[in-house]
């Protein structure tokens, strides 16, 4: 009997594993919204960016529900409500099952497609001791996303496009009221010299570099607005 409990229990776990699913990419949600999530470390949590039907934007931090790792999340909305992100195991992956902890509210997120990398994609590390990470906007829309994480760990969402004739090598972005000009070293690619208020800071890469594009410009869209939480320049 060993040999068919053994059997049985493969089979049970086979169905979680072929639904487990990536998060990263683009999504639109039935309420309209897009969201956008850029690649995760494989930790317990993922950073997930949602733009609202009017420009705005929010940052939230989502979290696997334990033993469902790659097939549920939760995350806390800016109205204090937890919702619950389960993959569709029926659509492949390509859609996410959203509902709140009261059962009030539910949407459909449907995948878009990856996200729209650039040279300056991917999470940095700055020499005041903060965190960041460029995050594509939706596609053609001309707007992209810094997140920050302060020291402290406080959060941070601001809203940055490319400068005129510079795409892909600098660009700006507002954050806290304040507007920063970031630059791109085009040689190394490594890193990101941040001018602003404050004395200038650097940016070191974390992750390796995209990939260049093999034709036309080195450039990523986005839009919206930004959340403000607290500094982290």
């Amino acid at each position: 009997m060993k040999p068919l409990v053994v059997a049985l229990a493969l089979a049970l776990l086979a169905p979680a594993a072929a639904h487990a699913a990536s998060p990263t990419g683009e999504w639109r949600s039935s309420s309209g919204s897009t969201i956008l999530i850029p690649p995760t470390d494989g930790g317990p949590s993922f950073d997930l960016v949602v733009a609202s039907t009017t420009g705005a934007a929010n940052l939230y931090v989502a979290t696997w529900v334990a033993g469902l790792e790659g097939t549920q999340f939760r995350y806390v909305s800016a109205d204090y409500s937890t919702y619950t992100g389960t993959f569709d195991s029926r659509s492949g992956g390509t859609s996410i099952r959203l509902a709140s902890q009261y059962g009030d509210k539910s949407y459909t997120w449907t995948r878009q497609g990856p996200l729209d990398d650039s040279s300056t994609s991917g999470r940095w590390s700055s020499s005041s001791g903060a965190r960041f990470s460029v995050i594509p906007g939706p596609r053609g829309a001309g707007w992209f996303y810094v997140a920050g994480t302060s020291s402290t760990g406080a959060r941070t969402l601001g809203v940055a496009r490319w400068s005129p004739g510079l795409e892909g090598t600098q660009f700006t972005y507002v954050m806290n009221y304040a507007t920063h000009t970031a630059t791109l070293n085009a040689r190394t690619r490594s890193t990101i010299v941040v001018a602003g208020v404050s004395t200038p800071t650097t940016w070191t890469r974390l992750d390796p570099a995209p990939r260049r594009p093999r034709g036309g410009r080195d450039d990523l869209g986005g839009r919206g607005g930004d959340r403000r939480w607290s500094r982290a320049d």
